[in-house]
């Protein structure tokens, strides 16, 4: 243990997953491990070491409170780590997987038909789409959509929306909800005959679906941390006794705030996009772990961005490559032009063939259009005459 915190004195500040305001501020003044952060505090306490920062003392005891959290986060992981875990067999995994709803489902027949039941529990699924595609119209979509009980199949939850874009909207969201209780009503007499033992009706309102939707604004990366590392973890236990626990995390999105990120003040372009990169990568492991130990939906939405290529250029999620091998299953959406009808394609999944459905956005949310799925050797066609257009 002790090792193991001596060898975190001596990782560069730059590596270790400090606010982008704290490690701007050690860049400027010159301090570069967090040994040389420990060494002015022992030389003269907070005062020394907010005079060697330059900043107030208040300001210098909540970056040595983030330091020792550090610490403190670090032990807890060797902890967790010694091998006193027994191994899960398969069998239990896939027995585990087919008790109750493991997927929110996402009122497209063919886009749940493609994935399989719906949005999987237990992991991490992005959502990216260039502008108009409805992104954030399928992420109240889901949110309303978690509230669905049991008997109609749904996973009986609430949601933590995290929105650093300020594009939530609680009245698109009423409405949904509002049509959400109008269609389970109006389908549940033909499934009464089926099931008589079902309640005549859903005692629910649309007040009730937006009560249960916790909605969290943040406005930069620091805040966006702050929220993965405390407020979110803090909610998903204060929930999990309850009736009605967390069964769903959207960020929306998740490029805002990194992408906003002003480039460091050291200059070093290389650096910058390493610090990045590790930053994004622990933002999907935590949304990853917090999924698999709650058994919930994490759905984190990304913009698109243009690749460059001789022949031109082409749309492709942003973020790069090591945050998309970190994520779990990738759907792309996409807007044509002239009609409301658009596309979600699964890019990737570790368990379901590539393919593709129709959806569109209505006055009453996010509804499917009744096409074929293309799938396996289609989407695989597909594929191939989209590049050679290119």
């Amino acid at each position: 243990m002790k090792a193991n915190n001596n060898k975190q004195l001596h990782t560069p500040l730059s590596h270790l997953p400090l606010r982008p305001s704290t490690q701007q501020l050690f860049a400027t003044r010159g301090f570069h491990t967090q040994q040389e952060v420990q060494e002015s505090f022992r030389s003269g306490g907070l005062s020394n070491l907010a005079a060697e920062l330059g900043i107030a003392l208040s300001e210098a005891g909540r970056i040595w409170q983030e330091l020792q959290s550090l610490d403190h986060d670090a032990q807890k992981e060797n902890q967790s780590s010694l091998p006193n875990r027994r191994p899960v067999s398969a069998q239990e995994l896939l027995a585990q997987r087919s008790e109750g709803a493991s997927n929110i489902i996402t009122f497209c027949r063919q886009i749940d038909q493609m994935l399989r039941g719906g949005i999987p529990l237990g992991e991490l699924t992005e959502l990216a789409g260039s502008p108009g595609a409805g992104k954030t119209q399928w992420g109240m979509q889901l949110a309303v959509n978690a509230r669905l009980t049991s008997w109609t199949g749904g996973v009986q939850g609430e949601t933590c929306y995290i929105d650093t874009e300020g594009s939530f909207s609680p009245e698109r969201c009423y409405d949904m909800a509002t049509a959400l209780i109008h269609h389970v009503q109006s389908g549940l007499g033909r499934r009464r005959q089926r099931h008589p033992n079902l309640p005549e009706r859903w005692d629910i309102t649309p007040e009730d679906i937006l009560q249960g939707i916790h909605i969290i604004r943040v406005h930069d990366n620091a805040a966006l941390q702050a929220t993965l590392e405390g407020s979110l973890p803090r909610l998903l236990q204060e929930r999990a006794q309850t009736d009605f626990p967390i069964k769903l995390v959207v960020v929306d999105s998740i490029a805002f705030p990194v992408r906003a990120t002003p480039m460091s003040v050291t200059g070093d372009d290389v650096e910058f996009f390493v610090a990045r990169s590790r930053q994004l990568t622990n933002y999907a492991n935590q949304l990853a772990q917090l999924a698999a130990q709650h058994d919930l939906a994490a759905v984190a939405i990304n913009q698109m961005t243009t690749k460059l290529k001789d022949d031109g250029g082409e749309l492709i999620p942003a973020l790069g490559e090591s945050w998309a091998h970190a994520v779990t299953t990738r759907l792309i959406l996409s807007h044509h032009r002239g009609n409301n009808e658009r596309t979600c394609t699964l890019a990737k999944s570790p368990r379901l063939p590539a393919a593709s459905a129709s959806y569109q956005v209505t006055s009453v949310g996010i509804r499917g259009v009744e096409h074929s799925i293309a799938s396996n050797s289609q989407a695989s066609g597909q594929k191939r005459a989209l590049e050679d257009t290119q």
